[in-house]
């Protein structure tokens, strides 16, 4: 599919390359692998975006005491987070500057925000065997539809 869009392929090959990643506890290695590869070889930045999974019911519970209390709260710990899994990535890509951006609020709106100005957009899709066949999940569902940039979807595990 190609979308009407007023950039041209000289700007997208221009932009910097946008990753949205989902667990910070576990990155996908082939997804951060493709993303710094990809920027790297463009000779052009990095911005890695996530959307913290809060817990349900957020607004209301004791743990919302124990979140917020603890040092930076639910995004100051994401990014702290963010930052160390993606210290060896920026070890093994010094060439490639990198940018991060961790917002509450929907991970497809958080990722569609950043692609506006993108070369490539990048998500994933976790490898699992469904009953009916490949899936892919809501974020890289509404990227694909809805990203004016060229956008990858990297498998992983």
């Amino acid at each position: 599919m190609v979308r009407a869009n007023p950039r041209s392929a000289a700007e997208h090959d221009g932009g910097e390359v946008v990753i949205g990643l989902d667990d910070l506890g576990d990155p996908a290695a082939p997804l951060l692998e493709f993303a710094f590869a990809a920027a790297a070889a463009r000779r052009t930045s990095l911005r890695v975006v996530h959307a913290p999974n809060l817990p349900p019911l957020y607004g209301h519970g004791p743990l919302v005491g124990q979140l917020a209390s603890q040092e930076g709260g639910v995004t100051g710990q994401s990014e702290k987070a963010l930052s160390a899994g993606l210290a060896p990535w920026r070890e093994k890509y010094p060439q490639v500057p990198v940018a991060h951006t961790v917002e509450l609020a929907r991970p497809s709106g958080v990722v569609l925000k950043a692609a506006e100005q993108a070369g490539l957009v990048v998500v994933g899709r976790r490898v699992h065997r469904p009953a009916l066949g490949m899936r892919i999940g809501p974020v890289a569902h509404a990227v694909l539809h809805h990203a004016a940039a060229p956008v990858v979807v990297v498998p992983h595990g």
